[in-house]
């Protein structure tokens, strides 16, 4: 199991609200597993202008028998929904580039 931590950072002027996430694990064996849901971790966190959310995630990753330091287990990719404006009427899409997880 491999962990991680995601740190999201409103930089914007504006009042956001995180809604939803759209998120695609990949492992090194090429298996897919897709990841929709509301919000994050049970939350739709609203953030002011330079506030900062985290939350910590666990990937169940197999590391190969007798892998090596370096080896690439798997990636992750997708993005999240948020909203701002009046009762959200404005929606945009934060883009997650591809991480990856790699043996220690």
């Amino acid at each position: 199991v491999f962990g991680y931590k995601v740190v999201i950072a409103n930089e914007s002027p504006r009042i956001v609200q995180l809604v939803r996430r759209h998120l695609r694990i990949r492992t090194e064996s090429g298996t897919v597993a897709e990841v929709n849901g509301v919000g994050v971790i049970g939350r739709q966190p609203v953030l002011t202008p330079n506030e900062k959310f985290s939350y910590t995630c666990m990937c169940p990753l197999t590391a190969p028998e007798g892998g090596k330091s370096g080896t690439v287990l798997g990636s992750v990719k997708g993005s999240y929904d948020f909203v701002t404006g009046n009762a959200g009427h404005k929606t945009f899409q934060a883009r997650v580039h591809e991480f990856f997880h790699i043996l220690p």
